[in-house]
């Protein structure tokens, strides 16, 4: 499970780091990162399962609401009443089991990584490394973006 969680962070945190700068990665205190980190991630779930803006602002880093924005608003949708519509429900972090976080970037990231069975469509279930990217913007825990990998 470690080889596992430390080749997903590292292909994590190899996708959001800019190419001139070598990646260093600290183990953080792994029961403080994944409360604050499950906390951060919760907020901006149910932010988006009851549509509701503020609470998905307060979760969300700056650089992805303004990146989100610029998607709709350049196809001419209305933001945020677009964005909301028609979104699949972000998964529950009580069907994955959480193997461990790492931060990268002087500290300003981590990438919390889970392991669960996710059943997409009329698929059958396969087991899945769920890794949750977060930034710190403006010295607050901000969701940024998540990434699935199928393990089987």
């Amino acid at each position: 499970m470690r080889a596992i969680f430390l080749t997903i962070c590292l292909l994590a945190g190899v996708m959001t780091a800019p190419a001139a700068q070598p990646a260093r990665f600290v183990k953080p205190d792994q029961q403080v990162a994944r409360e604050l980190l499950e906390s951060v991630y919760n907020t901006w779930r149910i932010g988006m399962v009851r549509k509701n803006e503020a609470a998905w602002r307060s979760a969300t880093s700056r650089s992805r609401q303004q990146k989100v924005r610029n998607l709709i608003v350049s196809q001419k949708g209305d933001f945020p009443a677009d964005f909301f519509r028609n979104q699949p429900e972000p998964p529950s972090l009580t069907n994955f089991k959480y193997i461990g976080t790492i931060a990268g970037c002087g500290n300003r990231t981590m990438a919390a990584t889970y392991v669960g069975k996710v059943q997409l469509g009329d698929s059958p279930a396969n087991e899945t490394a769920f890794v949750l990217l977060f930034v710190l913007d403006e010295g607050k825990w901000k969701f940024d973006q998540s990434r699935m990998f199928n393990l089987s």
